[in-house]
């Protein structure tokens, strides 16, 4: 296992080269220019042209993408082309309202998930599957957006109450739990309805196994076999659907973020493609390309953990 480990950490240096290459140009091939978004439409061509000689964007891309690749390897980004601040420092900022956002959503998607599924199945074509069913295909038909947009209309309406303003630390309880809790949830209802679906299905499939009838003719108890042996072998596909949603969360919850008014990755990303601040939207894509493919690699490592024979 150390040794699969070793050889995925060292296939991620291609891959993120490769991501890094066709990230730069894909960036930089973006319609419009920050010193006209900067500037105005009303600005003259010799003013734009000397504001992009200032940011440095008036030499061969050759030579701006080795400089950029050079300042990634040293976990340098540079400024942002719109605030002056540093990339970095505005990813710091933000990264910890996006992590804590998908953390407690992916808490809530699982917690919910993983036990209606097995519930669902164990109760095949009964009413509590019924009712589970209609769970998940509402939380597949309801955007969370949506969801979002109604959580915080209708208690202004009826009751006068609104999230708090602001964006709490995770010390200022409870206003951070009331915060965040809101909109992970609005996302966990949408998330967790595909991963009740796919477990209530690998449930099923796993119970009609031999080794299965066998554990109940040898007197085990429903439970002792849902929990013992059925579990483990249902939960793989589980697992990489998980994973690959945490992965999107980390950079897919822009519209949660706006609607919220949570200053996180997502809004950060928007500003950056509004705004053409190449090396703010370089390093967020690029921070998202090392989440997924960590995060995948963690993934495959409980596949071992969950089914010893994979480690072989």
């Amino acid at each position: 296992m150390t040794e699969y480990i070793l050889r995925r950490i060292l296939l991620m240096i291609p891959v993120l080269f490769g991501v890094s290459l066709i990230l730069f140009a894909l960036v930089r091939v973006l319609p419009g220019d920050i010193a006209v978004a900067r500037l105005g439409t009303e600005a003259s061509p010799e003013l734009v042209r000397q504001l992009r000689a200032e940011l440095r964007l008036n030499r061969p891309l050759h030579e701006q993408y080795l400089e950029w690749l050079w300042g990634a390897l040293r976990l340098d980004f540079g400024r942002s082309l719109w605030n002056h601040r540093s990339v970095r420092d505005n990813i710091a900022a933000a990264l910890p309202v996006t992590l804590e956002l998908a953390v407690l959503a992916l808490a809530i998607e699982v917690v919910i998930a993983i036990p209606f599924g097995i519930l669902s199945a164990a109760m095949q074509d009964r009413w509590p599957d019924y009712v589970l069913r209609l769970f998940s295909t509402l939380g597949l038909a309801v955007p969370s957006f949506w969801l979002a947009t109604l959580v915080i209309t209708f208690p202004a309406i009826w009751w006068n109450w609104a999230p708090p303003p602001g964006v709490p630390g995770i010390l200022d309880q409870p206003d951070n739990l009331i915060k965040y809790l809101i909109p992970a949830a609005c996302v966990a209802l949408s998330t967790s309805a595909i991963v009740v679906r796919l477990m209530r299905s690998m449930m099923l499939e796993v119970l009609r196994q031999e080794y299965i009838r066998t554990a109940y003719a040898k007197g085990l108890t429903g439970r002792a076999v849902l929990v013992r042996h059925a579990l483990k072998n249902g939960l793989i596909p589980v697992v990489t659907i998980i994973g690959n949603q945490m992965g999107f969360l980390l950079g897919g919850l822009v519209i949660i973020e706006q609607v919220f008014a949570l200053p996180g990755l997502g809004r950060l990303a928007l500003d950056a493609i509004t705004q053409r601040d190449y090396p703010q939207l370089e390093a967020n894509v690029l921070l998202l390309a090392v989440s997924f493919l960590v995060i995948n690699l963690v993934v495959d490592v409980m596949y071992g953990y969950l089914d010893p024979r994979v480690r072989y």
